[in-house]
């Protein structure tokens, strides 16, 4: 079992193992260029007989960085200058480090105000700065030669207890509190919003995708009331939402184009596309269907046989690879082969070796 760097969180994977003789990769979630940590890369998965897939943002191409960042951050000033609170509910790992290297890198841009992190998201902040040299190039040649954190300032501050936070809401002033969970499942997230609801000041900032049956799904989708459970007093309580509510999709999750030339550069014999709406796996499947020769997007429950290899119409050819004047290979087409190609051990089909040679010489 081999594990490759999937970019989507600190420590996050893409898996390859051989099972009944397959050779299996497991996408798990993949990460996007712009994201803080560094990129994936294909070069050593080239070929598998099956390459399972996500496909969370299939179909969709999101705004360029730089763009979702201003309008975040301007987003964010207006309310603050109106003199509202911005809740942001947050992802404690990946999502949390994303949005704080955006407001740190856009500070001088924004009202001095404190900035409230909360929950999980404060121990997970404190593993990755454990491991800044995983990130990406720009982060980790500051870190290592100036010695910056991409994540923390003197704005950052942690609650010290319950009582502050019931204080925090019974003043005014503005304020942005960072707290999971991220789509609005529960836990703290849902505290404050119940607190800040119902002013017109205030701004919750719902990130990236949100599943169906979660607030943050239907906040987007302009749900308005809410019968929701306060952790602290247990009792159940009906929220309206007065205060605005804007969407960002800033996501840790490749998009579509990013999926396709992954999915492109590996060239799996059989791929399955899973995590995603059906209408997402779909359009996904439609831009790759050329580099692969079969195409699953299963459901909850569904087994897929892997007793049985995918066939070729193609008539068989062969490829004649020379070794020296007396001697040459002669290998079937797209056979797939293990070489070793400076000191790295890869797989490339019996077609591509005269160019690797060519290269390595």
């Amino acid at each position: 079992m081999n594990f490759h760097n999937a970019g989507h969180i600190l420590g996050s994977t893409m898996t390859e193992f051989l099972y009944n003789g397959y050779r299996i990769i497991f996408s798990g979630d993949l990460g996007t260029s712009s994201n803080h940590l560094r990129y994936w890369r294909t070069d050593d998965l080239a070929y598998p007989d099956v390459l399972i897939c996500e496909g969370t943002y299939g179909g969709k191409n999101r705004k360029g960085r730089e763009e979702i960042a201003r309008e975040f951050v301007d987003s964010i000033r207006a309310a603050l200058e109106r003199g509202g609170k911005v809740l942001l509910p947050i992802f404690a790992v990946g999502k949390t480090q994303e949005v704080l290297k955006i407001l740190k890198d856009n500070w001088n841009k924004l009202p001095n105000v404190d900035i409230y992190l909360e929950g999980m998201s404060i121990e997970t902040l404190r593993v990755y700065e454990q491991f800044l040299i995983y990130m990406d190039d720009r982060v980790r040649r500051g870190y290592l030669f100036n010695n910056i954190n991409p994540f923390r300032w003197e704005a950052l501050k942690t609650f010290k207890s319950l009582s502050e936070r019931r204080r925090l809401h019974l003043r005014d002033g503005p304020c942005i509190i960072m707290a999971p969970s991220g789509m609005l499942r529960g836990g703290w997230s849902v505290w404050h919003m119940i607190r800040l609801a119902s002013s017109e000041k205030n701004l919750i900032g719902i990130l990236g995708h949100m599943e169906k049956g979660t607030v943050g799904y239907d906040l987007v989708n302009n749900v308005r009331e809410f019968r929701l459970f306060d952790m602290i007093t247990r009792k159940e309580v009906d929220v309206k939402v007065k205060c605005e509510v804007a969407a960002f999709e800033i996501s840790a999750h490749a998009m579509h184009n990013e999926l396709c030339n992954y999915i492109s550069r590996v060239k799996p014999e059989k791929l399955i596309l899973v995590h995603g709406e059906e209408a997402n796996l779909l359009s996904l499947a439609e831009s790759v269907k050329q580099h692969t020769g079969e195409i699953i997007i299963p459901s909850n429950g569904d087994k897929i046989d892997l007793q049985a290899k995918c066939t070729s119409d193609e008539a068989e050819k062969s490829v004649e690879i020379p070794i020296s004047e007396d001697l040459a290979i002669l290998l079937p087409a797209s056979t797939k082969v293990k070489v070793r190609l400076n000191g790295k051990i890869k797989y490339a089909k019996s077609e591509d070796l005269k160019s690797l040679a060519r290269n390595a010489s």
